[in-house]
C-alpha cells in the first residue's frame, strides 16, 4: 500500500503520542497536514477520516471504538515498523564519514518472498544502496537499525552485517552518498 502525505502525518502522530484518541488528533493535525492536502472537494475532516480506514485497512493501525463513543487508534507492529522506517533518527548529511562502510548480505529462500522484498525495502528506506541483489551498502553507523530490523523480520539467520574499509572500485558509491 501507498502511503501518502496525510497518511504519513497521521502515523508519525499516532508513534509519538502512544495512543491517540481520533478526536484529540483532528485539531492538532488538521493543521499539520493542511499543506498536504491539495484538493479542496473534500473537508479535511473527511479526508483524514479516509486516512484513517485506509491505514486501519491495511493493517497500520487498529481502531477502538470507546464506550463514550470517541474513538482510540493505536499503531499495530507493522504500523511501529512503517514509522520507524519513516522517520529515521538521524540525518546522515550532519554526520561524519568514518571510512567505513556497513554491507548487508542476505540470502532469504525464494520460498520467502514477501520477507526478501520487505527486507529490501527497508534497507531502500533507510538510505542503503544495492550493489547487487543481496548485498546493500550505507557508509554511516546503523548497528541499532541491524538490530531492529532483524529482529523484527525475523531473519538473524538469513543477515550477515558487515563492516569494511575497503569496496573496490567505490568512486559510483561514494559519489552516490555525496562522500570526499
Amino acid at each position: 500500500m501507498r502511503i501518502g502525505p496525510v497518511g504519513e502525518a497521521i502515523i508519525a502522530s499516532i508513534a509519538v503520542a502512544g495512543i491517540i484518541s481520533i478526536f484529540a488528533l483532528f485539531p492538532g493535525v488538521t493543521c499539520a497536514i493542511a499543506p498536504f492536502i491539495k484538493k479542496k472537494k473534500h473537508p479535511r475532516k473527511q479526508i483524514i477520516q479516509n486516512s484513517v480506514e485506509s491505514l486501519v485497512q491495511a493493517g497500520f493501525v487498529s481502531k477502538k471504538i470507546n464506550k463514550d463513543g470517541t474513538v482510540t487508534l493505536q499503531l499495530t507492529r507493522k504500523g511501529k515498523w512503517e514509522a520507524l522506517l519513516r522517520t529515521r533518527s538521524f540525518d546522515t548529511k550532519k554526520e561524519n564519514w568514518d571510512m567505513l562502510w556497513r554491507v548487508i548480505v542476505f540470502d532469504v529462500p525464494q520460498t520467502k518472498n514477501k520477507l526478501r522484498h520487505e527486507l529490501r525495502r527497508a534497507m531502500k528506506m533507510y538510505g542503503f544502496k544495492m550493489l547487487q541483489q543481496s548485498v546493500w551498502v550505507y557508509p554511516y553507523s546503523c548497528d541499532d537499525f541491524i538490530e531492529i530490523l532483524k529482529k523484527h523480520l525475523g531473519v538473524s539467520n538469513d543477515v550477515l552485517y558487515m563492516k569494511v574499509a575497503f569496496i573496490e572500485n567505490d568512486k559510483h558509491l561514494r559519489n552516490e552518498f555525496k562522500l570526499k
